[in-house]
This record gives structure tokens, sequence and C-alpha cells, in this order.
């Protein structure tokens, strides 16, 4: 089952505020009993008793866009909390949370060449990967006509 709503208020034409909450659930299995003999975990007899049971999402999104439509900045900040279901976690349900932020500007360079410049940043939890922090990633698209 899949449900959302989304929403955005327009102001003076060229700047636009919004949000949006999505839910999905998924239907699964109650998993197996997990191997406590000390040896290696073997592979879960009931396969879709594994994974998120289900998955919320919510952002906020501002957008500014004059009315030449030549060039436009939208930024973006979400946060999405998943309810997970693993016979090899302790505890067996688990709810994590994830969140992060998209910068974009688009550009009209000239009649011919459009560039767009994205970077996004998310932040995971640190018991999947203390080390790392967060993940950071560049975008630099070209659209050219001729």
């Amino acid at each position: 089952m899949r449900v959302g709503t989304a929403i955005e208020l327009r102001l003076r034409r060229t700047l636009a505020l919004g949000g949006s909450v999505l839910t999905r659930i998924y239907g699964r299995d109650a998993p197996g009993p997990g191997d406590v003999s000390g040896g290696p975990d073997e592979l879960a007899s009931q396969i879709g008793a594994i994974g998120e049971r289900s998955f919320t999402e919510g952002g906020l999104t501002a957008r500014f866009e004059p009315a030449q439509k030549s060039f436009s900045a939208t930024a973006e900040l979400y946060g999405r909390l998943y309810n997970l279901r693993s016979p090899y976690i302790d505890p067996a349900d688990r709810t994590e949370l994830r969140s992060g932020g998209r910068f974009t500007v688009t550009g009209q360079v000239n009649d011919y060449l459009r560039m767009k410049l994205e970077y996004d940043t998310a932040f995971a939890p640190t018991h999947l990967a203390p080390e790392i922090r967060g993940m950071n990633s560049l975008r630099v698209l070209a659209e050219g006509t001729f």
C-alpha cells in the first residue's frame, strides 16, 4: 500500500515553497528464528520476511524561478524513516532514520546550451559504517541543441 500527499505554495510567481509526505507499507511474513549455534548464518528460508516493513518520507522544497525561466534554483531537505525486519539483526525489528538534502541550479547559457548542477548530501545511520559520516555527490549535466 502506498499513500502520499504534497502541497506547493507559490509566492509572487517566482518563489515556491512545498512539502510532501509519502508512506509505503509492505506485506512481509514473520521471520523465522535465527541460527544460535555460533556458526555463520544461512540464507533465510523465507526470503520475503527480510527487508523494509514500512517506509515514510517527508520533504520540504523551496524553488526560485524568475519569469524569463532562463535560471532556476531548488533546495530540498528530506527525512526517511525505515521500519526494517531481519533475522540477522538484533533486535529483529529496527527503525532507522536517514536524512539529506539536494541543491539544484539550472541555467540557459545560450540558445543552444543548458547547464544543470546538482549537489546531493545524505546521512546514513552510524551503525552501518561508523567511518562514513555522509555521502556527497556533485553532478554536472549539459544539454545541447544543434
